[in-house]
């Protein structure tokens, strides 16, 4: 599979403007996301060195952190690796919150490809969609809410 175009990545939500790019075309690769106030669109409000491509974005009321769901170049189709992180959580003070597939559903990645007969994709991808989707966000309660395919009930990560 070709991976989808790194371009700039405009997103909007509650208030606040997320700009993140990827300069493939520099010798050291860089990439990086700011956050805006969308009242105030020339004021940087934080930054961090990463791009977030083709994910799920959702930012906090306050804009201090963003939670990202999905793979970089593909959204919602993902590497059949059990390493590769699917969901990330940003804050402005700097601290990272990786999780993998199993991570979120306790289960490998390989199990649910066999559970649910989904197709791998050339270079080992899978896509993730019709099991496992991000529905909500509680910021208050500090959890996040997925469908998984099978489950009777959501599943909720605390973080």
């Amino acid at each position: 599979m070709k991976p989808g175009p790194q371009e700039k990545i405009i997103f909007k939500d509650q208030g606040y403007l997320i700009e993140s790019n990827h300069r493939s075309s520099s010798p050291d690769q860089t990439s990086s996301t700011k956050v805006y106030s969308q009242a105030d669109s020339s004021k940087i409000l934080w930054t961090i060195a990463e791009y977030f491509g083709h994910r799920q974005i959702k930012i906090s009321p306050d804009g201090q952190e963003i939670i990202v769901f999905g793979n970089v170049f593909f959204g919602s189709t993902i590497s059949d690796e059990d390493s590769e992180n699917i969901l990330q959580i940003f804050a402005s003070t700097g601290k990272t919150i990786n999780m993998t597939f199993k991570d979120i559903t306790k289960s490998p990645i390989a199990k649910a490809i066999k559970s649910y007969k989904l197709s791998l994709y050339g270079g080992g991808w899978v896509e993730i969609s019709d099991i496992l989707t991000l529905r909500s966000v509680d910021w208050k309660k500090r959890t996040i809410a997925f469908v998984y395919k099978g489950s009777p009930k959501d599943l909720h990560i605390k973080f």
